[in-house]
């Protein structure tokens, strides 16, 4: 079988989550003999299926070429918008009437032999928002834990003493300001690791930091460092306004750390009783949420067990072998 797998045209500039599932999904594929290649401009050959990471416009004129060529292709939109299904319906009619509302979009969604989400959550939300149909919709983790990172873990880290955690690319979605407001004063040290995709919003990061020593920044973090400067956390924090499915918890799900998230995306269908969900906005329910997950055993009992059933890389990549076979 050969897969033709399709990111965003910046992502090797700036890499985010799906840039990270895609390189998992060629591995997967890879680990199970299949021939899969991400797509670079000089390709002439789309495979047996295309499968597009991310809902973007842009995508469409590819996946008409796909439609004339008679080869199937799936999306993984890692796609979410909050708020009631009313409040999305109500987004829609907006864009529509200012010009806004993206054509392309819904007529890539309608035209995929598959749409790829992580949660039951996201398919009423995709429907709404772009017509995408409720019947070509599976859902998959977006993502996995891979044993390369779980023995990773193992290996020491340069960071020593108990800390809070933030593993995500700096941008308002995520959320740092409003961890830093939470947590500044508190006396205990907290982590951030992620590139700087928003500068604007860095900095006014680290402004707001600037007088606590405990608040630590250290950029991009290497694949390689990453596992075990997750599991040595001694919680792991990302209250974001809006994600999909947010590997990085996942991965620390995995290593048994407590996990503090939101209740603005759809996480406790992924993460279920395993982790906290704050209000973003109300910074007091961040710094109570963290200091009630400070308090549990680290690793938290039959945590990692859990994780792992569901998001290892075999369980994966068993489910993506399933929906390509039943697609070609």
């Amino acid at each position: 079988m050969r897969v033709t797998l399709v990111g965003r045209y910046y992502g090797g500039i700036i890499e985010g989550g799906a840039e990270i599932q895609m390189a998992q999904v060629k591995k997967m594929l890879g680990d199970l003999g299949h021939d899969a290649k991400i797509l670079r401009p000089e390709e002439k050959d789309l495979g047996d299926i295309v499968h597009f990471f991310g809902a973007m416009d842009y995508f469409w004129n590819l996946a008409e070429i796909c439609i004339e060529r008679k080869v199937p292709y799936i999306v993984s939109p890692i796609w979410y918008r909050g708020g009631s299904l009313a409040s999305i319906k109500k987004w829609r009619f907006l864009r529509t009437l200012e010009g806004r509302f993206s054509k392309k979009t819904k007529h890539l969604l309608k035209n995929a032999a598959k749409i790829v989400v992580p949660s039951p959550d996201v398919i009423g939300r995709i429907h709404v928002a772009f017509d995408a149909p409720k019947e070509k919709c599976v859902c998959i983790p977006s993502g996995a834990v891979s044993e390369q990172f779980l023995n990773d873990a193992l290996s020491p880290t340069q960071q020593s003493g108990d800390y809070i955690l933030c593993v995500a690319n700096f941008l308002d979605r995520k959320n740092q300001l409003g961890l830093i407001e939470a947590m500044k004063g508190s006396g205990k040290r907290l982590v951030f690791a992620g590139g700087v995709s928003d500068s604007n919003y860095y900095q006014q990061c680290q402004k707001a930091a600037e007088s606590d020593p405990n608040i630590v920044f250290l950029g991009a973090v290497g694949r390689s460092v990453l596992p075990s400067l997750v599991k040595n956390a001694r919680v792991f924090c990302v209250p974001s306004f809006v994600d999909d499915f947010l590997i990085a918890g996942v991965e620390a799900g995995c290593l048994g750390v407590p996990l503090v998230l939101s209740n603005e995306w759809n996480a406790q269908e992924i993460y279920d009783k395993w982790a906290a969900y704050p209000n973003p906005k109300a910074p007091v329910e961040i710094k109570d949420a963290i200091e009630s997950a400070w308090q549990k055993p680290n690793p938290v009992p039959g945590q990692t067990e859990w994780f792992l059933e569901r998001y290892s890389e075999h369980a994966v990549r068993d489910q993506y072998q399933a929906l390509y076979e039943q697609i070609i």
